[in-house]
């Protein structure tokens, strides 16, 4: 292949949305069958000497894709254009919380985390409040802005969060972003 012929290939990928085009034989197809077959994406990237990077982008166009219940919190997250700063944040924390608690039932959760994701429901429940973020809400004292709680309206529904102009609500998303019908349990 020519230096010319790399380029113009190049330049097609970027077209597409992707970077450099992948060295690989391997599909989508190919990828979502051995993902089906029980394989990690990094024993596959082992297996075919390529990046877990391209791996991943592979699964992500498989058919038939099943999801892992941490991969369907992350693709569905409310806010995912948020700027670092929120991301510092005890509000961002708890929501964060909230979706590895529902993506895990729990499971491999230190008591610390269990203990701060039970807190948090508590004041949601027992102050029937939402959680909200909106850019908009100056920084306090004690609070780097953009996060807040407001009173639960009937359009909250049971979400843990408000849904606003700067949330990307998805129907997966109504079903992980909503209080859990049972709280965890911590062993003693």
């Amino acid at each position: 292949m020519t230096n010319e012929s790399v380029d113009s290939e190049i330049q097609a990928e970027k077209k597409r949305g992707r970077g450099r085009p992948r060295k690989t034989d391997l599909t989508s197809e190919i990828v979502g069958k051995l993902l089906a077959e029980g394989l990690t994406q990094t024993q596959i990237a082992i297996e075919h000497n390529i990046s877990k990077q391209t791996v991943s982008a592979l699964a992500k166009d498989a058919p038939n894709r099943v999801k892992t219940p941490r991969q369907a919190v992350q693709e569905n997250f409310p806010w995912p254009d948020m700027a670092s700063q929120f991301k510092e944040t005890s509000h961002y924390r708890q929501v964060v919380l909230h979706g590895e608690y529902i993506a895990t039932g729990g499971e491999g959760m230190s008591r610390d985390k269990l203990a701060r994701v039970v807190s948090f429901y508590k004041r949601l429940r027992d102050d029937n409040v939402v959680i909200v973020f909106d850019p908009e809400i100056p920084p306090s004292s004690n609070k780097a802005g953009g996060w807040g709680y407001l009173p639960r309206e009937e359009g909250d529904a049971d979400l843990i969060l408000r849904v606003n102009r700067y949330t990307v609500m998805t129907d997966e998303g109504r079903e992980i972003w909503r209080m859990p019908a049972v709280d965890p349990i911590i062993d003693a």
